[in-house]
């Protein structure tokens, strides 16, 4: 592991972090950058409402009257370092709550963590929502859609996954999920734009200034910042 040191990110402070870098190729490092990009992308393009109604509607085609107020984010953030956090969440209405993860490395992995973003999110809309799963009422809560955006190199045929096909060898179990898979967008939709997005940012310093982006908005992942 080999320590790398960012100065004067802020005024006053200094930001140390460990990244591993032995053995980096020019050629892995490029693909690292790239990968970043399209992750910071991913965030910055869907935190605008705009946008976000965009996704809403390249994944819902036949819904044409929901609108921006309609959607509201429910994305899990990281206040704490073994929070879980996820890529993107949000809710239409009260009808839908949708996750999506943006992935550049395939993992059938993807699926428990999913799992795990929705018990988390449906955690903090039962707490927003003042309802308590030990009272006898019944829950009332938005259905759930879980979705993963590959941009990755591997081919993958499948456009959806479930716990039960890939850990369990698709026997009925206690508890099921199912993630859809979206490896590319139709008709030049918002999500053809994401998946092709970052191919104007390929130069390397705007790469440097993305990394130090998304570096900066996550300090409390092994980082120690001392402000003078």
């Amino acid at each position: 592991m080999k320590k790398i040191q960012l100065l004067n990110l802020k005024e006053g402070a200094e930001i140390n972090f460990l990244a591993n870098t032995q053995n980096h190729t020019n050629e892995e490092s490029d693909h690292y950058m790239k990968q970043t990009v399209k992750a910071s992308v991913f965030e910055d393009l869907f935190s605008n409402k705009e946008y976000l109604l965009q996704l809403y509607q390249a994944l819902h085609p036949e819904d044409t009257t929901v609108l921006e107020s309609d959607l509201e984010y429910v994305t899990l953030q990281q206040v704490m370092a073994n929070n879980p956090y996820n890529d993107l969440g949000f809710k239409v209405g009260s009808r839908l709550m949708i996750l999506v993860e943006a992935q550049s490395t395939w993992t059938e992995n993807i699926i428990v963590r999913c799992i795990m973003y929705l018990a988390q999110t449906w955690k903090d809309y039962f707490i927003c929502s003042k309802q308590s799963v030990y009272a006898s009422t019944k829950l009332e809560f938005p259905e759930p859609e879980l979705y993963v955006l590959y941009t990755g190199p591997k081919t993958i045929s499948k456009t959806e996954i479930s716990l039960s096909e890939e850990f369990f060898a698709g026997k009925p179990i206690a508890i099921d999920a199912k993630v859809k898979v979206i490896i590319t967008g139709k008709n030049n939709d918002i999500i053809t734009q994401y998946f092709y997005s970052p191919r104007s940012l390929m130069n390397k310093e705007t790469c440097i200034k993305i990394i130090r982006k998304q570096l900066l908005q996550k300090l409390f992942v092994f980082v120690r910042i001392k402000i003078f």
